[in-house]
């Protein structure tokens, strides 16, 4: 299937193209692929970044709080993650990068299966 691109005007001078499918919700959708340029682990050539976040309620109790900590840390070091992430009580919140790109959605889709189901199915993953 061919993505549709159409032509956005950045300024007067140039024009760039967009796929309206690269800005689609993920939220309860399986994780795109990452887009052939960013296929490689070379960081001069590859790469991606994401941000989420999602609220939980009621908030995670301490002794849970401390386990999906600890679990997204060892994801984080097991993929090499870069970013900022939060881990609250109340959820996540996180702009992370890879260099990467299929590392930081097997990442991603590691949150998704592990923390809290379904939680994170919900999750909007902006790649």
């Amino acid at each position: 299937k061919r993505q549709r691109q159409d032509p956005v005007d950045v300024n007067e001078n140039e024009t760039e193209l967009v796929v309206a499918s690269a800005a689609e919700s993920v939220a309860g959708k399986p994780l795109p692929p990452p887009p052939p340029s960013c296929t490689t682990s070379n960081a001069d050539e590859g790469g991606s970044i994401v941000l989420f976040y999602q609220y939980k309620e009621p908030e995670w109790t301490a002794p849970q709080h401390r386990t999906i900590l600890k679990q997204v840390s060892h994801w984080a070091e097991r993929y090499r993650i870069q970013g900022r992430g939060r881990i609250a009580p109340e959820g996540l919140n996180c702009t992370l990068s890879c260099v990467d790109a299929t590392a930081l959605r097997r990442f991603c889709q590691a949150l998704r299966d592990y923390v809290d189901p379904p939680l994170l199915d919900a999750t909007d993953f902006k790649f």
